[in-house]
């Protein structure tokens, strides 16, 4: 299943809920084949030589760039439109950076959920989501 977008959005083919890609892509189906075979390379890449070393707002949106970039134009730039995706809504994109701030500063104060017992890393990973 895809997004649930608007399909009146300049991010999509006229009259559908298809993100433009860079393979001109129109069939929601095939596009979720191909951006998961991409993808998947690209982590796989990603995790061989790791871009930054930081975790913040900025290293995310290089990771996105990273992995999304063969595929849209837009990787790695902020979202401007709100979607969801099987049934889960994301954040609005009028509140992304500041929702960002937010996060990134209570995964500092966290140490990053470092250095914690399973069980408390899988509750403060739950916490996040």
């Amino acid at each position: 299943m895809g997004y649930s977008i608007e399909p009146v959005m300049t991010d999509c083919y006229p009259g559908t809920t298809v993100l433009i890609n860079r393979f001109d892509i129109r069939d929601e189906d095939k596009l979720n084949e191909v951006e998961t075979v991409l993808v998947s390379a690209r982590n796989a890449e990603w995790l061989t030589e790791p871009r930054e070393t930081t975790f913040d707002f900025a290293h995310y949106k290089t990771l996105h760039r990273f992995l999304f970039s063969d595929l849209y134009a837009w990787a790695g730039q902020t979202r401007t439109v709100n979607i969801a995706k099987l049934g889960t809504k994301f954040c609005p994109a009028d509140e992304i950076e500041s929702s960002a701030s937010r996060v990134f500063t209570r995964l500092v104060r966290r140490k990053h959920l470092t250095d914690l017992a399973y069980e408390d890393f899988v509750d403060g990973l739950v916490d996040f989501y």
